[in-house]
């Protein structure tokens, strides 16, 4: 018994740190099971694991981290005719605390700026063309160039 707790230990409290990380940074909630593949195949380390860590898992499950806002978050997208999905997109991202987007339209043959006027207008959008291929860095360095000072995106 010793020798296999001396040289499970560091494994076990490497997992263990990794699942408090997991806890932490979290959403709405953890799932209640787990996989321990990774870690043993023997059963009595994987009991000591589960005895371990469950009861931080339950108190995630039931009592999740609920409204956090996140003041000042913007994403930066670039898209090609993804006209379909933009709105379903948007509509997630704002419900998980975005409060601004930043979309290049690299050469979209649909209706991406038809579908996006309503945002535009509410101002949550900020919409830009940009052209050619491998132009994603150009992109980024714009938006954080042009819009990182003068931006009040808190709601």
């Amino acid at each position: 018994m010793k020798e296999f707790l001396r040289n499970h230990t560091p494994r076990l409290f490497n997992f263990i740190k990794h699942v408090k990380n997991l806890i932490l940074l979290s959403g709405e909630g953890c799932p209640l099971v787990f996989n321990f593949r990774n870690y043993s195949t023997n059963k009595f380390f994987r009991k000591i694991i589960k005895f371990l860590v469950t009861p931080f898992m339950i108190i995630k499950y039931f009592f999740p981290v609920k409204n956090l806002k996140r003041e000042g978050l913007a994403i930066v997208l670039i898209a090609k005719n993804e006209a379909q999905y933009i709105m379903e997109w948007i509509n997630f991202h704002v419900k998980q605390g975005a409060s601004h987007f930043f979309i290049y339209d690299n050469e979209s043959s649909d209706n991406l700026y038809e579908v996006l006027q309503d945002f535009i207008t509410r101002g949550l959008v900020t919409y830009n063309t940009i052209s050619g291929k491998r132009r994603q860095t150009d992109a980024y360095n714009h938006a954080i160039y042009n819009y990182r000072q003068n931006l009040n995106i808190s709601q």
